[in-house]
């Protein structure tokens, strides 16, 4: 994520391919390639991709660490896993490990036939992992100032791989430099560029003031840092490193002051994404049970609670289904259900209303209820409080299934609840991506 130093790639820059490149093998294998302290466990992948992979991998993990000073582990080990039916993605745990899932052999391949950019995408991964590492938890910083930052990041990476590898890495070659600096500088370029590309090219501006390490000597100067949004330069000013001279600190002062007014989270906008979320509009759905009702419920205070699990990656709720019935007269007054986002210990994240009058007709059907998109952490709850009220005959009644059981309880947001015995509540929820959330498919 920032700028080199040459020495280690002149060392390394005559070492052979020879066991990296060559035709792939006609039939998918799956084992294992470890290269210093990077370890490729593959499935389904042709072997010489992995030792690409590997080579990839190792030679951006020593361009964050040893050039840019960011936190690495000690040993990386990525899973590649290509199976039909899998998602396009990738993902890190934030720590140690990175996972890259394809359906198919050919999207391994070069990326204006396959579409989707490996080298790139892990390149981009392995930054965030890094940044993760260096940096923590961060909600005064920007999504585009983090996006731009792993952006920068891979940029640099790549072109340390092709000068270190050239461009016989991959095993259908092609000009993979092309993803790397030469097109960061274009994007530089651009009349209008995009918030993303902004706080990359500040980044990049920081280390050619104060140095290349300088990027994750800041990074960790930052973690867990209290800035007030009101007056964030006087905190980050404090922690930043100071320049050589009187002419490079003034060139740090004008910086910071560029960077508070892009790359922050603003006070006025109450914190969180600064970024419209654009989904890619492929969910996927959780599900429990065979969707047949044994019996049905009215709860007067409590709500219905079901814990569900995310798959790998970053993920929206963007629908809920319920299998319920309405009954009673008709209300007089507006009244509504509450809908809450819970995290997997039921702590509240963020709740919906809907009214009384969505939920039609007195017969069990499904509803299918439109949610504003929210983040869910991995693990998570979703909590339905119909208040309904069988003396005053009026409320919702929600259906169990039997064919599933261990994941619904009785309660209320902040918990605990009461285990639903032998059933689970008839509840799905869609959840999607976004589509800056997967570098193999996105760039900016």
């Amino acid at each position: 994520m920032a700028r080199y130093s040459f020495g280690w790639f002149f060392i390394v820059a005559s070492v052979s391919l020879a066991t990296t490149v060559g035709a792939a093998p006609k039939n998918a294998t799956e084992g294992e390639v470890v290269r210093d302290r990077v370890r490729i466990a593959y499935r389904g992948t042709p072997k010489s991709y992995a030792e690409a992979l590997a080579a990839v991998a190792d030679s951006a993990r020593r361009t964050y660490s040893e050039v840019f000073s960011l936190d690495l582990p000690d040993s990386l080990v990525v899973q590649v896993d290509v199976e039909r039916g899998n998602r396009v993605a990738i993902w890190d745990d934030g720590n140690a490990r990175i996972d890259l899932t394809l359906s198919n052999t050919s999207q391994l391949g070069a990326p204006a036939k396959s579409k989707v950019s490996n080298i790139y995408g892990l390149c981009f991964e392995l930054a965030d992992l890094a940044v993760q590492r260096t940096l923590g938890e961060c909600d005064w910083l920007s999504d585009a100032a983090i996006l731009g930052l792993c952006h920068y990041c891979a940029s640099e990476a790549i072109e340390r791989v092709y000068f270190q590898y050239g461009q016989r890495l991959w095993p259908d070659e092609y000009a993979y430099q092309d993803e790397g600096m030469a097109r960061f500088k274009k994007q530089m370029k651009d009349r209008r560029p995009s918030a993303v590309i902004g706080a990359a090219a500040l980044w990049q501006a920081l280390t050619k003031i104060v140095g290349e390490r300088a990027l994750g000597v800041t990074l960790k100067a930052w973690r867990g840092l209290e800035v007030d949004a009101k007056r964030p330069v006087i905190a980050l000013g404090k922690a930043l490193p100071s320049a050589r001279d009187a002419y490079h600190q003034g060139k740090l002062n004008d910086w910071l002051k560029s960077f508070s007014d892009v790359a922050l989270v603003a006070a006025d906008r109450g914190g969180g994404s600064d970024r419209a979320l654009q989904l890619r509009k492929n969910p996927v759905a959780l599900t429990y049970g065979d969707g047949t009702s044994d019996g049905e419920s009215c709860l007067p205070e409590d709500g219905h609670i079901v814990q569900f699990k995310t798959p790998p990656g970053e993920w929206y709720i963007t629908n809920l289904h319920l299998y319920a019935e309405r009954f009673g007269v008709p209300l007089r007054k507006m009244k509504h259900v509450t809908i809450t986002l819970c995290d997997g210990a039921l702590a509240p994240i963020k709740s919906w209303e809907k009214p009384y009058g969505f939920f039609r007709g007195a017969k069990p059907r499904w509803f299918h209820l439109k949610l504003a998109p929210a983040r869910v952490p991995e693990a998570f709850a979703i909590v339905v409080q119909f208040f309904c009220r069988e003396d005053e005959n009026t409320g919702v009644r929600l259906h169990r299934d039997s064919a599933s059981k261990g994941h619904s309880a009785v309660g209320r947001p902040g918990g605990p609840g009461v285990p639903l015995e032998d059933a689970d509540w008839m509840m799905r929820v869609d959840l999607d991506t976004s589509e800056r959330s997967n570098p193999l498919v996105w760039q900016p």
